[in-house]
Formats: C-alpha cells, sequence, structure tokens
C-alpha cells in the first residue's frame, strides 16, 4: 500500500478590495475595512499567500513572510499573475560562497582583492606557458 505524504501547509488566499494581511504575533489575520477581523490562520500552517486585486499585506506581515521563505504572490483582479515577493533563500548560501577563492594578500575575498585576483591570473597563465614549452 502506497500513501502519499500528508502536506500540512496550506496557501492563504485574499480577494476583493479592502482586505488586508496583518500579522498579530504567529499568526496572519485578515481583515476587511467593513467586517473586521475576517480570518486568521498561522503562519507555520501557510505555504504561500495569494492577493488577488487590491487585497494588501503589512510590512510586518511581509517581512515575517520573507524571513520563513513564504512566496506572497500578487495576481490582478482578473487572476493575472503580476509578481512574486520571496525572501533570501538560505538554501544556497554555501554553493554562492564555496566558489569564490580566498585571497592571500588582504584576507578577504579574492574578488574584493584585485591584486590578488591579477597574480593569481598571471600564476595560471604562467603554470600553464610551462605546461606547453
Amino acid at each position: 500500500m502506497l500513501l502519499a505524504g500528508r502536506d500540512d501547509q496550506v496557501p492563504l488566499y485574499v480577494v476583493g478590495q479592502g482586505k488586508t494581511v496583518r500579522k498579530r504575533g504567529e499568526r496572519l489575520e485578515v481583515w476587511s475595512h467593513d467586517e473586521g477581523k475576517i480570518s486568521e490562520a498561522r503562519i507555520i500552517e501557510i505555504s504561500k499567500v495569494c492577493l488577488y486585486g487590491a487585497a494588501e499585506i503589512t510590512t510586518p506581515a511581509m517581512v515575517e513572510l520573507m524571513q520563513r521563505n513564504v512566496p506572497v504572490l500578487h495576481f490582478s483582479h482578473g487572476g493575472w499573475f503580476e509578481g512574486i515577493c520571496l525572501g533570501m533563500s538560505h538554501k544556497n548560501v554555501e554553493l554562492r560562497i564555496k566558489p569564490i577563492p580566498v585571497g592571500r594578500g588582504c584576507g578577504a575575498v579574492s574578488i574584493h582583492c584585485p591584486e590578488d585576483r591579477i597574480r593569481e591570473d598571471r600564476e595560471l597563465q604562467n603554470s600553464i606557458a610551462q605546461i606547453r614549452s
């Protein structure tokens, strides 16, 4: 018997003008200018936030979602995708740092120390020239 894994995170859809997503503690609350608080959801249970039309999100809510790497997608009133807001993912930090060689002269990354970069290039060219001769 094969069972699919259960996804505990669900998307949060906010549709309509005058709707605002706000952060309160570990929850996101959806408010309406006319009706007050409409609903709420725990941030840990949200996989993405989809805002349709003139729905809004507060800065604290946006920052919290970016820190947790939860995407916020913006759609037009008709449902056309307009853009995405996503924080910097930690997943590829090691991959981005690893290929950069460490400079010897200034003790900093060689991209920020041109003298080391030039010296390394010259050493590489000299070693290639010696191999060819």
